[in-house]
């Protein structure tokens, strides 16, 4: 665990590595606790596990996306400018 936390410092993109993460270990707890609740009440708890399952999912789509089709950060500019990736 502590290789893969000195991994995702190390790189760029920090800020969207934890959230990946966080949604990852998040879905995985929440569905487990869905489990739980099934096996003890015998109710359903499918349509809580759709919406969280969308939202979170969601998350990671605009992320893949940002990667996908952000450009190139150049590494000595002052702002947010982005310069285009060549292909």
């Amino acid at each position: 665990m502590k290789k893969l936390m000195e991994k995702i410092f190390r790189s760029n993109r920090i800020f969207s590595n934890v959230i990946i993460v966080f949604c990852v270990l998040y879905m995985a707890v929440f569905l487990q606790e869905c489990l739980l609740v099934q096996g003890r009440t015998s109710a359903d708890p499918a349509a809580l596990a759709k919406v969280a399952g969308a939202f979170f999912g969601g998350e990671l789509l605009l992320i893949c996306a940002a990667y996908r089709f952000g450009g190139k950060r150049r590494s000595n500019a002052k702002s947010n400018d982005f310069e285009e990736e060549t292909v």
